[in-house]
């Protein structure tokens, strides 16, 4: 009887163990299956023939370190970074997250054909323009798309921000870039906080810039001044987004009207004025004088004498280096204008100054545009002289500088901004081509036209009789208020001008006005 249930038993053991296996055999089955077929449909949407991104990250620092980390944890699956390239000899043997430095700077080339590189980025933000220019000629041989980070300025660094949205390729203004200098913007520009600043010319390159600047320092309100709606529009809704807890007011008027700008002025009651409206291009202004005085010369008049009239603090006029020994309509306007503000800062309690620089990168009608344009329609470039040069600084470098001097300013004193060395243009035309992939000469043409009415073959910041001073600022430089400027005969001269007819008699006088070295009464 016992024998009889123990064999029992084991028969119904062994049924259960069978059920099992034949459960988890056709378990298995099945999700073998639906791996299989979740594999066929990644295959599907994502195909093997996408091509693998090598990349090489040139700069071992803590910017490249923090894009290959990116990389790695956000990027997708067909980003590989093969290696670093530095030039440091401490990190010759460096490997970084098991990502090794596998050459220097000289060694791109033959790194990349090694590595089937398929995209550079330099991740060298402090670096300068030569240090730039050095890797990118370099890296460009290689014939792979190459990227950059800003410079360090430019570099957002909130706690959430990454730096491979901040990735882009390289343009003019990088190799152009020049040493950092270890200021603190806020604080040398901590004049503006709480200020209501007027902004004239606040459509143009350098006035939109100047109201991003004076955006980050909390002052209590901007007001757009400017002649043109759609680009005054479009700074306006910028700062909107950027600022929306500022105060912005956008004010469609002409630095010509003097009622119009007398009654702005009594409304909003500006505390600093930066003077950006001006005419700017030389040929255009040489067959256009009497337009480029009354903009430039009378504009300017009005707003100095309107900011003594209404208790303004401080007034900065963006000047030229054309203003300096005047070939030109233009630059001979901005250096009555200077004249203004050296004679009224002589005898008013407004801190009135000017800053003179050069040629800044991609302002709107520039040069740097035109090029570029020119390349983009197959060529020809047209430059006017092979020995040609002309100071270049970038725009938020020139409007930075442009705000701290304002800082500086005391009354009726000139600020020259450090633009470093003249580049030939030339030159330019070569690098810009470059970037393109093209050749010069070869696939675009250079074509050299004559110097334009006005224009000279070098540009020179300042007189040889002015005296430089240093300032707290290493890159900005100081014209002492010396002599005596009559701002009552400049005001009569003004006039005389302004009822010319005959325009060969009209350029004529406005030199004669400019001039330091006639006998005209605005002499020192």
């Amino acid at each position: 009887m016992l024998a009889s249930v123990s064999g029992t038993n084991s028969m119904h053991h062994a049924m259960v163990t069978n059920l099992l296996y034949c459960y988890f055999a056709a378990t298995g089955i099945v999700c073998l299956r639906l791996l299989r077929r979740r594999h066929d449909l990644i295959n599907s949407q994502t195909p093997s023939n996408i091509e693998k991104r090598n990349i090489l990250i040139v700069g071992a620092g803590d910017a490249g370190e923090r894009i290959l980390r990116e990389i790695q944890r956000h990027g997708t699956s067909n980003e590989v970074v093969k290696g670093f390239a530095d030039d440091s000899p401490d990190k010759s043997k460096l490997v970084i997250h098991g990502v090794p430095v596998v050459g220097t700077v000289e060694d791109l080339g033959k790194v990349v054909r090694k590595l089937n590189i398929t995209e550079i980025i330099i991740a060298m933000p402090t670096a300068s323009g030569l240090q730039l220019k050095r890797v990118y000629e370099s890296a460009q041989s290689s014939k792979v798309p190459i990227k950059t980070l800003p410079n360090i300025e430019s570099i957002v660094t909130t706690n959430n921000s990454n730096l491979i949205p901040q990735l882009r390729p390289v343009n003019l203004n990088d190799l152009l870039r020049r040493d950092s200098v270890n200021t603190n913007f806020s604080q040398s520009c901590s004049y503006l906080i709480s200020e209501r600043v007027m902004i004239t010319g606040a459509g143009g390159s350098i006035g939109s810039e100047i109201a991003r600047q004076v955006a980050k320092l909390e002052p209590q309100c901007i007001i757009l001044v400017g002649r043109g709606e759609n680009s005054i529009f479009e700074i306006q809704q910028e700062l909107l987004a950027s600022s929306p807890d500022l105060r912005v007011y956008s004010v469609i008027t002409d630095v010509r009207n003097l009622e119009a700008m007398d009654v702005l002025m009594g409304e909003m009651h500006p505390t600093v004025i930066f003077h950006a409206a001006a005419h700017k291009h030389v040929p255009l202004m040489e067959s256009n004088p009497k337009e480029a005085i009354t903009n430039n010369v009378r504009g300017t008049l009005n707003m100095a004498e309107l900011a003594i009239k209404h208790c303004v603090k401080k007034f900065v006029l963006i000047s030229t280096d054309k203003a300096v020994n005047p070939s030109s309509v233009m630059g001979a306007t901005k250096r009555v204008c200077e004249k203004i503000i050296l004679a009224l800062g002589q005898e008013s309690n407004v801190e009135f100054s000017a800053v003179r620089f050069g040629n800044v990168l991609g302002s709107r009608g520039s040069l740097i545009p035109v090029i570029e344009s020119q390349i983009r329609r197959g060529g020809p470039v047209t430059v006017t002289d092979r020995e040609m040069t002309r100071y270049f600084m970038t725009i938020p470098e020139a409007t930075q500088l442009v705000l701290q001097a304002g800082a500086i300013g005391k009354r009726g004193e000139i600020y020259i901004l450090d633009m470093g060395q003249p580049i030939k243009i030339v030159d330019l035309v070569f690098e810009l081509i470059k970037m393109h992939n093209l050749t010069p000469g070869v696939d675009i043409e250079i074509k050299f036209t004559g110097i334009r009415p006005g224009e000279k073959l070098h540009e020179i910041l300042n007189y040889q009789d002015e005296g430089l001073t240093g300032t707290v600022h290493p890159k900005i430089k100081a014209i002492p208020a010396v002599g005596h400027y009559d701002i009552r005969s400049i005001q009569e001269e003004l006039k005389n001008l302004e009822i010319m007819q005959n325009s060969k008699e009209l350029v004529s006088a406005l030199h004669k006005l400019a001039s330091d070295n006639s006998e005209h009464p605005t002499l020192r």
